[in-house]
């Protein structure tokens, strides 16, 4: 049996006329590839952020426990929608929440760990010729109870389930693909073919965000084959994601990539350093981006550790520190902007020159061989990526560098 995992974010099922005609488009995909469609929804449009809003309308700190039970629904609302839509056309559809499609999980509400995954509800529902709609972003910890995934999950079920079905998974989204920059805020952003499983990684990491960290992290080391379309139309090029290493030498940076909402917290009192090292650890095995740990600050006798978490993911790693005793000092209205890829390391110089000329002063830096990130104030990030991006991306390094003379501001 030829199956494929499709997966719809929340932008591309935001309305029922759109979940209509993905139904349709579904029915029409499976006949003209002769294959079996599992499809796995996210929440419509932005009903997460007000369900989120709802609890917290009510609670300051909601109990993750509910709070899962909460938020599962809005995938759950999509998925019976979805369901309806294809039931209209005669075709059979079922329901699978993230028990009934066998994601086990283990019991950290709101941030949980897929453990172990059993897909023979799915493989019985093709084998009769019913499409899975499968509700993303949540799984059921040992006891039963609904969990969570954290944010961009439902990218990672998807990625699970086509692991387990030894299937592609096609992700569809609001963009056409994986491109040089949010082409929604840079206009001259250029579409990618393929992109390096390893690029796509530090893209998401970074910010990008057509795919979570935790799905590419996922597929890179269990060798799936994604790719990214867009949801709105019927016939999508796309982005594929690849494996094998160019033998090409790249010469210029791969993209700009703009993280709008991050938080700076500075940690100015740790109990006890191993056990930051093992909380920060379990940070990175639930999907959390944790970034510019390099830099530390030395006031007096006290040690002080910096790092830079985006907001949607802030309010549980709060409580993470919290639980563990430090203390916390934050700076919000930050966003940071990264040159990805490429030989970055060769036009350092020239991107600095770049932020001084946009008179964009860091408030902190980290180069690495693959990226220049710099963490500046909200309402700079756009111009800086613009300038960036005229600038460095797709152009030869060495022919930048012999025109740093001009002024790349984006029109």
């Amino acid at each position: 049996m030829n199956v494929e995992v499709h997966k719809y974010g929340g932008t591309s099922i935001d309305c029922v006329e759109k979940i209509k005609t993905i139904a349709l488009r579904t029915l029409r995909y499976q006949a003209q590839h002769k294959v079996s469609v599992v499809l796995v929804l996210s929440a419509m449009g932005q009903q997460t952020d007000a369900l989120l809003a709802e609890a917290r309308s009510i609670a300051e700190e909601p109990d993750p426990a509910a709070l899962d039970v909460l938020l599962a629904t809005g995938e759950q609302r999509s998925c019976a929608l979805m369901i309806l839509a294809l039931q209209s056309h005669h075709i059979a559809a079922r329901f699978f929440s993230g028990e009934q499609a066998g994601l086990g999980t283990d019991a950290c509400f709101g941030q949980a760990r897929v453990e172990s995954v059993n897909i023979q509800g799915i493989q019985s529902a093709l084998k009769a010729g019913i499409i899975p709609v499968v509700a993303g972003y949540q799984g059921a910890a040992p006891n039963g109870q609904v969990t969570t995934l954290g944010r961009g999950g439902s990218d990672l079920s998807a990625v699970i389930l086509a692991n387990a079905l030894d299937a592609p998974c096609l992700i569809y989204t609001d963009v056409e693909g994986i491109y040089t920059a949010d082409p929604v805020l840079i206009r001259t952003a250029r579409r990618l073919d393929s992109i390096h499983i390893d690029d796509m990684l530090k893209f998401s990491e970074l910010g990008a965000q057509v795919l979570s960290p935790a799905s590419v992290r996922y597929a890179k080391n269990n060798d799936v084959n994604v790719s990214v379309h867009a949801g709105h139309q019927a016939q999508s090029l796309g982005t594929q994601l690849t494996f094998e290493s160019s033998d090409v030498s790249v010469s210029h940076c791969l993209g700009v990539i703009i993280d709008p909402e991050v938080t700076e917290i500075t940690l100015t009192y740790v109990p006890d350093s191993e056990r930051l090292q093992h909380l920060l650890r379990r940070f990175k095995t639930h999907g959390i981006v944790v970034d510019l740990l390099g830099t530390q600050i030395y006031s007096g006798a006290d040690r002080r550790w910096v790092m830079t978490i985006p907001n949607v993911q802030l309010s549980w790693c709060l409580m993470q520190f919290k639980s563990e005793g430090c203390v916390c000092l934050l700076r919000s209205e930050l966003a940071r902007v990264s040159l990805v890829g490429g030989e970055v390391q060769s036009i350092i110089s020239l991107a600095q020159s770049m932020l001084t000329q946009q008179a964009i002063f860091p408030i902190r830096s980290l180069t690495t061989s693959k990226r220049l990130t710099v963490l500046v104030r909200s309402e700079q990030a756009v111009s800086l990526a613009l300038c960036w991006h005229r600038g460095l991306c797709g152009v030869d390094v060495f022919q930048s560098i012999s025109d740093a003379n001009v002024a790349y501001v984006e029109s």
